[in-house]
């Protein structure tokens, strides 16, 4: 398929490979706040941010998202220093929990889709961690039955159509 079905909302990424840092703690909005390059101040269930972190002398880029109650830090595995790497050393001294949950969640994005296809089990982010769009993120064991749904009636887009989607909708990458 082209980049048409993402143009038009109708197409969608499983990006289930991203990695996905759980943040946990009393403070750790405060806390990250006052680290990234993004207000996060007000990000409310099921919405996110895009946040830059500067780090050992490099740039990371990431989506801070909310699904439900809890703080997920979505990233392109692509980069090549984890934002839980970065992160952990400050993390531990200002008693905030990081949890790498990557092989536990599943992600499915929907780019310029703003809302996610209602599916049980799933919980809804938007924006995009690939820009104009939604997120559903659910439980990895869920994943197969969530892509044969998403498969009925969207089309799966490949790695071409989705970065010609984000070279139309770059985030500081």
């Amino acid at each position: 398929m082209s980049d048409e079905a993402a143009a038009a909302g109708k197409g969608f990424a499983d990006l289930s490979h991203w990695r996905k840092v759980a943040v946990d703690g009393a403070h750790a909005f405060v806390w990250l706040d006052g680290l990234v390059a993004a207000d996060l101040a007000g990000l409310a269930p099921g919405r996110a941010r895009h946040a830059v972190l500067e780090a050992e002398g490099t740039t990371l880029s990431f989506t801070v998202a909310v699904p439900g109650g809890t703080m997920l830090l979505i990233q392109d595995p692509a980069q090549p220093h984890s934002v839980l790497d970065a992160l952990a050393p400050a993390a531990a001294a200002a008693g905030v929990g990081l949890r790498d949950r990557s092989a536990e969640l599943a992600l499915f994005a929907f780019p310029g889709r703003p809302d996610p296809p209602e599916l049980p089990g799933t919980a809804r982010s938007t924006p995009s961690c690939l820009g104009p769009g939604a997120d559903l993120i659910l439980l990895a064991g869920d994943h197969d039955g969530v892509l044969r749904s998403l498969t009925r009636t969207l089309t799966p887009l490949g790695p071409a159509e989705l970065e010609a989607w984000r070279a139309q909708h770059p985030l500081g990458r």
